[in-house]
């Protein structure tokens, strides 16, 4: 059954979703494989690897495997259940040892920092950065200044900039290193896991000629993003008109859907509920006539333009 707001399953399947969006969560290439030259940013290969791990082992362990799955709540919070299906794994596995997550360092009676992840491996401590993060791009989008989030206070340069200044530095601040020396540990070094997708005005991204910031991933996900007054006569003219159209909540976000026949919308269906005007941002998934998913984008409203054209820096 699909109800109008978005995909709705059974208990099982959204126990099979989970496993999906943690192999997304190894397999999916970086959003950022280039910066700093202090931190690391792995490449391509490295996911690659992990996922070749996690295959090697989810045959024989996937009906065992229960980890946690997304939350149908209002309160849900993407990035949240992006690091906790990162623990599941980290705790599943033997290449990595899970020393510590979430670890607050507080000085002055605040908090200055946390330290997403504490990873052991060979002997050595990592500090492991890790966020799943969705841009718009708008205008030149060589520049980072010009890729915000469905929340426009949400910007990709000042993301990047906060990872380098303050997040991937955090083990040198004196009162985190006295956090770690509590616990025995000194981290050797940090690297940035960062996943998501990045979304381009739709010409740019059905001509396939979409231009990126140079530390982002050159294999990056891609998507599309137009105006909501745009929407119905672009996809008229852009998409087979068997296709369905599905409004993804944010526990949605993460892996590719495999869905069937009968989900989704039809672009008029599409079309009326957009009018609706619940989101400035809406996210939709577009599927084939066998409910799988061929591409995704975002359907934005004057609002989020507005917001989007004052927040520029």
């Amino acid at each position: 059954m699909i109800l109008l707001h978005g995909y709705n399953r059974p208990m099982e399947d959204e126990a099979r979703r989970a496993i999906q969006d943690l192999e997304w969560c190894l397999s999916s290439p970086g959003l950022i494989t280039s910066g700093a030259q202090d931190y690391l940013w792995p490449d391509d290969d490295y996911f690659t690897d992990l996922a070749r791990e996690f295959k090697r082992s989810a045959p024989g362990a996937s009906a065992a495997m229960s980890p946690p799955r997304p939350p149908s709540h209002h309160h849900f919070r993407l990035g949240q259940y992006f690091e906790q299906l990162l623990q599941f794994w980290l705790t599943s596995q033997r290449r990595y040892e899970l020393i510590d997550a979430n670890l607050p360092v507080n000085h002055g009676g605040r908090t200055i920092g946390e330290f997403d992840l504490l990873i052991g491996e060979a002997g050595l401590v990592q500090h492991w950065e890790a966020a799943v993060k969705f841009y718009l791009g708008t205008g030149d989008t060589r520049d980072p200044a010009n890729w915000f989030g469905p929340n426009t206070s949400d910007r990709l340069d000042i993301k990047y900039q906060r990872l380098v200044s303050h997040q991937l530095c955090l083990s040198r601040q004196p009162a985190a290193s006295q956090v770690l020396a509590q616990r025995g540990l000194v981290v050797a070094s940090s690297l940035c896991f960062i996943k998501g997708r990045l979304f381009y005005p739709f010409e740019a991204y059905r001509a396939g000629t979409p231009t990126s910031p140079p530390f982002v991933n050159p294999n990056h996900l891609r998507g599309w993003w137009l105006e909501a007054d745009a929407f119905a006569d672009t996809f008229a003219d852009a998409m087979d008109p068997r296709a369905r159209y599905l409004h993804l909540e944010k526990r949605h976000w993460l892996a590719p859907l495999r869905g069937s026949a009968e989900d989704g919308l039809s672009l008029t269906q599409m079309q009326v509920y957009l009018t609706q005007g619940r989101e400035p941002a809406t996210h939709l998934a577009v599927l084939d006539e066998n409910g799988m998913e061929i591409s995704r984008g975002f359907v934005v409203d004057q609002r989020w333009l507005g917001w989007a054209d004052s927040g520029r820096g």
